[in-house]
């Protein structure tokens, strides 16, 4: 019974894949009924998607199809490389099937293909690559699977792949390789493992790679990387290893002589360095640097972000030395002697290691620098003239973050290739900042600013905060510029008006800045300014409104006075005649004819 339930499965799925199964056409963009449209040599298959049980046909364009050099997929959906595809299209050199949900590539898949060079099959859903895949593809020389879902390489995977200079593996989730995985591959100039889930590097994993010249492991998990997996690869010019877990990594197992070494993001507690010529392993634990005596090469150190308390001693055999970042340690005190072998170096960084002055002498070796870095320490005072007459080809300079409250023989000519400095974050006056500013050239010096900080209340100038008290700015803007100071008083006072509970603010709600122009200017915005201005209109017409309301009510009041000053004087004046003017509203002229005579009136007057 159950042998006849799968005969039965069987059956209907052989039915239904010869009632749903349909051959498309492969169809390029640039061929329209076997015509060429283009002299190129390309064929794009644009916005196909294929069915599980659908498949190509590419036994098309008979005439023209042996001129196709190159085939591209572009937003379409195929799950398996068309079958015979380089059995018609035998001149192929660059085959793109990226984004196109790929699943898998099918043993054979590349057979006929002895013209094709690069392959490129990333940002698919591949989980595996299968034994010989490249059979029948002699020739082929660059490969990418990366962005993938690829877990398990077969040690046999690259048999074939002889002539492979370039291979990416990278985006994948790739836990162990086999030792053998990449034993035929003797052409290897260059791999890419990175982002992946390594754990450990076989010690022979790379024994037939010789010619090796770069090397990609970062984003990994590795533990330890063993000397003698690496001491054979006498041409490697690059190795990164950086975002794993190394704790102990010894630059004498390179046999190469200018490796640029990334080790950033580990766990290393100590380095030996030989034959480096670049070394970027900030983001560690590093607490000693060992450098051999015979070490000439290295121009770049990077130590970043690290447990180094005392530098003495590390820089005695770095005279081709070029960039230093010593940043994020606690170096503390500089001694005199720390930088003198370092005659070629053009970039030193010494933000954030506590330092708290700069004696005469430290940088007198340093005639070619270029950019200096010593933000974020503890220097309260900056006398330049710790920098004369060395530095002549400083470019960058950079102060931020100290508690400086004065700097000392700044000028122009002291800096002449200065370009860019940045002494934000200090505890300036604004005074005196305004004052320093003034002496600089701004057409040929740029101030580095915080463009966060011109949106907020705090008092700056171009940028740069200073402590600037309310008194101290209305005296100095008097002092330089009468018509900026009228401006800032009349927007304090509208302030005032409208805002009476901030009055006691007043020194927190003052924001001041200056241009770039010689003489400082007082900062309001283009919005500040309608403000102000509308502020300013609004009270100009409550005030035109309350004179006129008084002007009003007096004009009413002495207008009622005399009106019945006047009726009062009428009425006494009418009452002595004979006829009695009483105003009425039903009587247009008020006018009654008197009941008393002559002799009424002296009667009452007798009486």
């Amino acid at each position: 019974m159950k042998s006849v339930g799968v005969w039965c499965v069987l059956s209907v799925v052989g039915l239904a894949t010869l009632v749903f199964n349909k051959e498309i056409p492969l169809p390029c963009d640039e061929f329209k009924d076997e015509q060429l449209l283009y002299e190129g040599l390309y064929c794009t298959v644009a916005g196909i998607r294929l069915d599980d049980f659908d498949s190509f046909d590419c036994n098309v364009y008979p005439y023209y199809r042996h001129l196709v050099k190159v085939v591209k997929f572009t937003e379409s959906r195929t799950i398996n490389i068309p079958y015979m595809i380089f059995h018609y299209f035998d001149g192929i050199r660059e085959f793109d099937i990226s984004f196109t949900d790929l699943e898998s590539i099918r043993r054979g898949d590349f057979i006929k293909a002895e013209n094709l060079m690069y392959l490129s099959a990333s940002h698919n859903k591949m989980s595996e690559l299968t034994s010989s895949l490249f059979l029948g593809a002699p020739n082929i020389s660059v490969v990418d699977f990366s962005y993938n879902n690829i877990e398990k390489v077969s040690a046999s995977a690259f048999a074939s792949a002889i002539l492979m200079s370039r291979l990416h593996l990278s985006h994948n989730l790739l836990r162990t390789l086999d030792k053998n995985t990449f034993a035929t591959m003797i052409m290897l100039d260059e791999l890419h493992l990175d982002f992946n889930q390594l754990e450990m590097i076989d010690v022979d994993l790379f024994a037939h790679n010789t010619l090796l010249a770069r090397l990609s492991l970062n984003n990994n998990r590795l533990i330890r990387l063993e000397c003698d997996s690496i001491k054979e690869l006498k041409y490697l010019n690059k190795i990164d290893l950086s975002v794993n877990k190394l704790e102990e990594f010894n630059t004498t197992c390179i046999s190469g002589i200018d490796l640029d070494l990334i080790i950033h993001d580990n766990q290393l507690q100590k380095l030996t360095l030989r034959n480096v010529a670049s070394l970027h392993a900030s983001h560690n634990q590093i607490r000693h640097v060992y450098i051999e005596n015979g070490i000439s090469n290295l121009k770049s150190l990077k130590l970043a972000s690290n447990n180094l308390t005392n530098i003495t001693g590390i820089f005695e055999h770095l005279n081709s030395l070029e960039t230093l970042d010593l940043s994020y340690n606690y170096v503390g005190k500089l001694n005199i002697s720390t930088f003198a072998k370092l005659t070629n170096l053009e970039h030193l960084n010494l933000g954030h290691t506590n330092l708290s002055n700069i004696n005469f002498g430290t940088f007198f070796h340093q005639k070619e620098l270029k950019s200096l870095d010593i933000s974020y320490n503890n220097l309260n005072k900056m006398n330049f003239d710790v920098f004369l007459p060395y530095l002549k080809n400083l470019e960058q300079l950079v102060l931020d973050g100290n508690n400086l409250t004065e700097m000392e023989g700044l000028t122009n000519s002291m800096f002449p290739q200065l370009s860019v400095l940045s002494i934000s974050n200090n505890n300036f006056n604004c005074t005196y900042l305004a004052k320093l500013l003034r002496t600089l050239k701004w057409d040929e010096l740029g101030l580095s600013i915080d463009p966060e900080l011109v949106h907020t209340n705090e008092t700056h100038i171009n940028g740069i905060a200073c402590d600037h008290p309310t008194n101290d700015s209305i005296a100095y803007n008097r002092v330089h510029n009468d018509h900026y100071d009228h401006q800032y008083n009349v927007h304090k006072a509208i302030v005032a008006i409208l805002q009476p509970s901030h009055s006691s603010n007043q020194n927190n709600n003052n924001k001041i800045s200056y241009t770039n122009n010689d003489i400082p200017e007082l900062h309001i915005s283009h919005s500040d300014r309608e403000r102000s201005l509308e502020a300013h209109l609004l009270t100009m017409k409550y005030l035109l409104v309350f004179i006129c309301c008084v002007c009003l009510a007096f004009v009413i009041t002495k207008f009622v006075t005399i009106f019945r000053a006047h009726r009062k004087l009428d009425f006494h004046v009418a009452s002595c005649g004979n006829d009695v003017y009483l105003q009425d509203t039903d009587n247009k002229y008020g006018i009654y004819q008197s009941t008393a005579t002559m002799n009424t009136i002296q009667t009452n007057v007798a009486y």
